[in-house]
């Protein structure tokens, strides 16, 4: 199971709605906290995430919109620190306090990444990835339905769901026990797998 924590801040200066997703985001991961960026480099971010103890950090930025439409990961191991060779562009997020009905544990003890066998080669591959980006177990699934399986050692199920048109693929997050939604909604348009240089 999961033991590392994962932390969820933003580019500098994000207005209310991107707070507001980075607060969501940290309550429904394993170890989830939100940190303000303020003026941290991302090497004072890193160093903030070793000490906390964390090994990922993800920075939301936005979109021109204002929205949550950026996300990246950046992995912290002791005396070094880089970006994980993925960047997300989101078209649109839907907060937990914005769904009629969700269910979200007390405390995310332990998630894992999922996806349907039948979806196409590209989903599975980004659905791998996410996993990998955020040190949690990945696994393909025949139906939905499965997902209830996970209950334990698992309170949250991340299901990385098939889409068509502009949106590419949709996140979301589920209690197991109840199937019901645990989390925010991230609507993907586009997954690059590109290596990002690191500020200095």
């Amino acid at each position: 199971m999961q033991v590392s924590m994962i932390i969820v801040t933003s580019t500098r200066s994000p207005n209310p709605r991107i707070r507001a997703f980075c607060n969501d985001l940290a309550a429904s991961l394993p170890g989830g906290l939100r940190i303000n960026r303020g003026k941290k480099s991302l090497k004072e971010l890193a160093l903030k995430a070793y000490q906390l103890k964390a090994s990922t950090v993800i920075i939301v930025g936005a979109s021109k919109g204002g929205n949550p439409g950026r996300m990246t990961f950046l992995k912290v191991y002791k005396g070094k620190y880089f970006f994980y060779p993925m960047i997300l562009s989101l078209v649109g997020v839907k907060l937990t306090r914005e769904m009629e009905e969700c269910s979200r544990p007390n405390k995310v003890k332990g998630a894992i990444v999922t996806t349907l066998n039948i979806y196409s080669e590209e989903v599975k591959e980004f659905a791998n990835n996410l996993a990998d980006a955020m040190e949690l177990y990945y696994v393909e699934i025949d139906a939905f339905s499965e997902i209830s399986k996970f209950r334990s050692p698992f309170n949250v199920v991340i299901f990385v769901e098939e889409a068509y048109g502009r949106v590419k693929s949709v996140i979301k997050f589920f209690n197991p026990l109840n199937l019901k939604p645990s989390g925010p909604k991230l609507m993907v348009d586009k997954v690059v797998y590109r290596a990002i240089s690191i500020e200095r």
